[in-house]
């Protein structure tokens, strides 16, 4: 398994990642907020299978610049235009 990234000393934004529900792969998303972090992005893992509201919620509360959401199935896709 890959090693954890460090959060960056001064991060180049801030970027709310997670699987939106009913997505419960990861996979992708893992390796995107992994690249993300190592680019100098914070990043706020909301996890998987997230209702749409969470992602605007975090978003937020943490004064996030992106807002970065996981689509890996059908039902997952119809889900994402919620998140505004």
């Amino acid at each position: 398994m890959e090693k954890e990234p460090p959060e960056p000393e001064n991060p180049l934004g801030i970027i709310v990642i997670g699987n939106i529900e009913p997505d419960m792969h990861d996979t992708a998303k893992e390796a995107v907020r992994r690249s993300l972090k190592r680019a100098g992005f914070k990043t706020i893992d909301v996890g998987k299978s997230v209702a749409p509201q969470v992602f605007v919620d975090k978003a937020r509360e943490n004064n996030a610049d992106i807002i970065a959401i996981s689509v890996n199935t059908v039902p997952a896709k119809k889900q994402s235009s919620k998140t505004r």
